[in-house]
């Protein structure tokens, strides 16, 4: 099931917006090759259009959108076994998701359905939060590792958005970062929490990154830049200023350059006056000529 809603939500990102790979990558949460792999998946197998124009991918809208497929008696059966969680694994997969990037109620139906599962989860775990409690999570999906499993954790605070867990894991010894939608399910436990003290709790900052030396980091922007930065990351209104209809200031602390440089690079000439000047140097290692708005030279 969780390949199937990563295809879900890579149709309905292809469908709505033209996105680079590095942004696709980072909202599904999925390694390079395996975003290369879903992008022949959907050209070579599902025979939808995928297009890279500039670096940024899309699913073009044809004069016939208005012609929506229909689906069969099974497919619409296997669509509700999957909005309900009890379909993992199905032949009907491949139909269903070549017919579904042309039904936006259906996409909107998928979306609401993950939004629903994380904001119980969300409710689960404030609660253990607030009385002291252990978390199971269940069949945690983890990235690095490539593995399932339970793990028992004692919960220090939700993030950025809601989207992850921040708890310290006895096992490994260590504070971890959980994304919620890597969640197969969450339990709360009898024991309470139990968290040596010289543990450190770091945190994340408004990009997602954890751990290492903190910096201020500030730019100028346009309004599409500022239009988007306040889409894609919660909890940035208090860090902007706005100069001009068109011209804002951004400044924040962050614990790494991975997170923010990832969100600069994927809008070149619309942010500039970037600083410090180390956090430029990181940016031009990745990218070449970086810094400047437009083509000023």
């Amino acid at each position: 099931m969780r390949t199937v809603k990563k295809y879900l939500r890579l149709i309905d990102i292809l469908s709505t917006s033209r996105r680079t790979k590095e942004e696709i990558c980072d909202r599904l949460q999925i390694e390079e090759r395996t975003f290369y792999r879903y992008i022949n998946e959907l050209r070579n197998n599902l025979g939808m259009e995928v297009i890279n124009k500039d670096f940024k991918y899309y699913i073009p809208k044809g004069a016939d959108d208005t012609l929506k497929p229909r689906f069969s008696e099974e497919e619409v059966t296997y669509i509700k076994s999957l909005m309900s969680g009890r379909q993992s694994r199905s032949p009907l997969s491949k139909s269903v998701l070549s017919k579904l990037h042309q039904h936006s109620s259906l996409q909107a139906l998928v979306e609401a359905n993950e939004q629903q599962r994380i904001s119980e989860y969300v409710q689960e775990i404030e609660v253990a939060i607030k009385t002291g409690q252990q978390l199971r999570l269940i069949k945690y999906h983890s990235s690095h590792s490539s593995t399932v499993s339970d793990r028992i954790v004692d919960p220090l605070a939700l993030e950025v958005n809601y989207s992850y867990l921040r708890a310290y894991e006895a096992e490994s010894g260590i504070v971890k970062s959980f994304r919620l939608e890597r969640l197969g399910g969450v339990a709360l436990l009898d024991s309470p929490v139990s968290i040596p003290d010289d543990i450190e709790k770091a945190s994340k900052d408004i990009f997602g990154m954890e751990g290492g030396t903190a910096a201020v980091v500030s730019w100028m922007m346009t309004l599409r830049a500022h239009s988007l930065l306040r889409e894609e990351y919660a909890g940035v209104s208090q860090s902007i200023e706005k100069l001009d209809d068109n011209s804002y200031r951004f400044s924040c602390t962050v614990n790494a350059w991975e997170g923010v440089g990832r969100f600069v690079l994927g809008l070149p000439g619309e942010i500039w006056d970037i600083r410090p000047q180390a956090f430029v140097a990181y940016l031009a290692a990745k990218m070449g000529r970086f810094g400047k708005k437009g083509d000023e030279e």
